[in-house]
């Protein structure tokens, strides 16, 4: 029975350099049905030939129905100067005091609307 899933994901740009990384780690109930995750990264460039992280990203708040479907979630964003090299995705800490300088910060709220019975869409 499954019950931890973990993703770690990397982000390329020109010449496969690396310019992101993501973690994402679902709990599952004893009968494997997702019923918590985890979900967060970072953006990063070259600033003055130095990595730099540029922007942090997370899940908050995820709900997951009785078939383990995300139906309600926000993402919050930061981005800014001065934020310290992130070594471990799945360890790395999300706050905007990380950065020395805030350039801005944005929030995705996602609701899903699918309905299971005939999986019909509910436009309400």
């Amino acid at each position: 029975m499954q019950d931890l899933g973990t993703t770690l994901g990397k982000s390329y740009g020109e010449g496969k350099v690396i310019v992101g990384e993501s973690y994402t780690n679902n709990t599952y109930n004893p009968y494997g049905i997702v019923v918590g995750q985890e979900s967060k990264g970072f953006s990063k460039n070259s600033i003055a030939g130095v990595d730099t992280v540029t922007s942090i990203w997370q899940m908050e708040n995820p709900v997951f129905d009785d078939y383990g479907t995300l139906t309600d979630s926000v993402v919050r964003s930061f981005s800014g100067k001065g934020h310290a090299n992130i070594l471990d995705v799945s360890a790395m800490a999300f706050l905007e005091g990380d950065f020395s300088e805030l350039t801005g910060e944005s929030v995705t709220q996602t609701t899903s609307r699918l309905r299971h019975a005939g999986f019909r869409y509910d436009p309400r």
